[in-house]
């Protein structure tokens, strides 16, 4: 994202499962016009996959611009996130035999302009970035290295 006229915001969540709608809440005005419900989404995914995978507090980092945002949700495990292979569904496959498991960050992959992960101290940070005019498709990022963004260590973008 462009530095130029970048709004940020932080808070701190706890590690239950009211984080996630407080988490929506609190991102919500940040949201590029038009994307409300998407930005949403993608912080229902990241946040609750912290709270289901991670332990600890989370804390929630946005930076919003008129290019677009980019959220950061910061846990305090070590174990980095796992992409399950996309499911393919036959004729007469119950959505029920997939389980809940697993596919929030095809989601993420399949929503966001670009997401990555990055080692943060003892723990994890997992971000999306969504940018304001999509005229790339969704799902239309690099799938490589980049450099964090925020000016921090190399991350595996996906």
């Amino acid at each position: 994202m462009c530095p130029a006229e970048r709004e940020r915001a932080h808070i701190e969540l706890a590690c239950n499962p009211a984080s996630a709608g407080a988490a929506r809440r609190f991102t919500r005005p940040f949201a590029p016009p038009g994307t409300a419900a998407t930005v949403e989404l993608l912080v229902s995914e990241l946040v609750t996959n912290a709270l289901v995978h991670g332990h600890g507090d989370i804390v929630l980092d946005v930076t919003a611009s008129s290019d677009g945002i980019r959220v950061e949700v910061q846990d305090a495990s070590a174990s980095m996130p796992v992409t399950n292979a996309p499911v393919r569904l036959d004729p007469g496959t119950s959505v029920s035999e997939l389980g809940d498991r697993g596919r929030g960050l095809q989601l993420v992959s399949a929503m966001a302009t670009q997401w990555g992960t990055q080692r943060q101290g003892t723990g994890k940070s997992v971000w999306f970035e969504l940018m304001a005019d999509r005229r790339s498709p969704p799902g239309a990022n690099t799938g490589r290295a980049t450099a964090d963004p925020a000016g921090g260590a190399p991350v595996t973008a996906h």
